[in-house]
């Protein structure tokens, strides 16, 4: 399905993705405050058919995807990330925390470090006896 014939993401999914980059924006961790200031972040119902084809999962459940580049997006020296509502809606939880998990994992992409971000945000989390969303998958599902 075309992008342009997809359907809209709803309100309360762009404030959650709103609030998880304010949050990024406010984290402790240099590296997460930097990849949010200079990767572009998109909010999409679900990925395009070409977008989970180059996922390598045309058939998965998106929550979020990286790409170095994509068709009809300004190029960005650090990638673009993706977030799907349909996907992120489907795990369950707190919105705005699978958002920011999402983000957080799609970070890791960018910086080819797969699942460290993550880690160590799930390890503070627990340190803090705080609940962590947990991320389950990697991208699809």
């Amino acid at each position: 399905m075309p992008l342009e014939e997809m359907p809209s993401v709803s309100p309360q999914f762009v404030h959650a993705v709103e609030w998880a980059m304010t949050q990024a924006r406010q984290s402790q961790d240099e590296t997460v405050r930097f990849m949010v200031s200079y990767i572009p972040i998109y909010a999409q119902y679900r990925p395009t058919r070409a977008q989970a084809v180059a996922g390598g999962c045309p058939t998965c459940t998106y929550l979020g995807l990286w790409a170095d580049a994509w068709p009809g997006y300004e190029p960005a020296k650090h990638g673009l990330i993706f977030l799907f509502e349909e996907g992120i809606r489907s795990m369950g939880g707190a919105l705005r925390e699978q958002v920011y998990a999402t983000l957080i994992h799609e970070m890791d992409h960018a910086l080819q470090r797969d699942h460290i971000l993550h880690g160590v945000m799930e390890a503070k989390a627990a340190a803090m006896y705080r609940p962590y969303a947990p991320y389950v998958g990697c991208c699809g599902r």
